[in-house]
C-alpha cells in the first residue's frame, strides 16, 4: 500500500479518536477535538498532493479518499447536535448525510460496472464548506472551553450568538450540500439510467 493511502486510512481512525474527544465531558476535550481535525485535514491535503506528484493515484484511493472525507465530517455534525450551544439541527444534518449516501451508492453502482466516478467541482466546494464549518465550529468551542480559565475570552451571553452563527453556517453546508449532489447525478445520470 503506498503512502498516500495509508494516510487515507490513517483518517479513518483519527475520525473515531475526533469524535470521542468532541463528545467527552473531559477538561478541553474540544481542543484536542480541535487539533485532530485539523491533523486529518492535513494529512487529506498531504496524500492529495503525494499522489498526483508521484503519480500515486489509484482507484483505491479515489474511493477510499472521499469516504474519509466523510465519515469525518459525518462524525462532526452527528456530534454537533448533541452539543446544544451549537443549535444545529438534526434536519440539516439527515439532509448532508443523505447526499453523501446517495452519492456514494452511485459511486459503488459505478464502480460495480468498472467505473471510477470521481470528486466533481462542486463536491470538492462542498467539502471545503464543511470542513470550514466545523474548523470554525471547533475553534469557538474551543475558546468557550479556555473561558472558564479566562472569563475575558469568553463570557455567558456570546452562547446565544455562537447558536445563532451555527444554525446560518450550517444552513450554507446544506446548500452546498445539495447543489453538489444535483450537480454529480447530472453528471452521471446517463450511467445511473442504464441500470433502470
Amino acid at each position: 500500500m503506498n503512502l498516500p493511502n495509508k494516510l487515507t486510512l490513517s483518517r479513518m481512525g483519527m475520525a473515531f479518536i475526533f469524535l470521542f474527544a468532541l463528545v467527552a465531558d473531559l477538561p478541553f476535550s474540544k481542543n484536542m477535538a480541535l487539533f485532530v481535525f485539523v491533523l486529518a485535514a492535513i494529512t487529506d491535503w498531504f496524500d492529495g498532493v503525494i499522489a498526483r506528484k508521484y503519480n500515486l493515484i489509484t482507484n483505491f484511493g479515489k474511493l477510499m479518499d472521499p469516504l474519509a472525507d466523510k465519515v469525518l465530517t459525518a462524525a462532526a455534525l452527528i456530534a454537533f447536535i448533541a452539543i446544544p450551544v451549537l443549535n444545529v439541527p438534526a434536519w440539516m444534518v439527515v439532509m448532508v448525510i443523505t447526499r453523501e449516501f446517495v452519492v456514494s451508492g452511485m459511486r459503488s453502482l459505478a464502480a460495480s460496472q468498472g467505473v471510477i466516478l470521481a470528486a466533481t467541482r462542486s463536491g470538492k466546494h462542498k467539502l471545503a464548506s464543511q470542513v470550514i464549518f466545523i474548523s470554525l465550529m471547533l475553534l469557538l468551542l474551543s475558546v468557550r472551553e479556555w473561558g472558564a480559565l479566562y472569563p475575558q475570552l469568553w463570557q455567558e451571553s456570546f452562547d446565544v450568538y455562537l447558536g445563532w452563527l451555527s444554525w446560518g453556517l450550517m444552513g450554507v453546508v446544506v446548500c452546498y450540500a445539495m447543489v453538489s449532489g444535483v450537480d454529480f447525478f447530472v453528471k452521471n445520470a446517463k450511467m445511473l439510467f442504464k441500470e433502470l
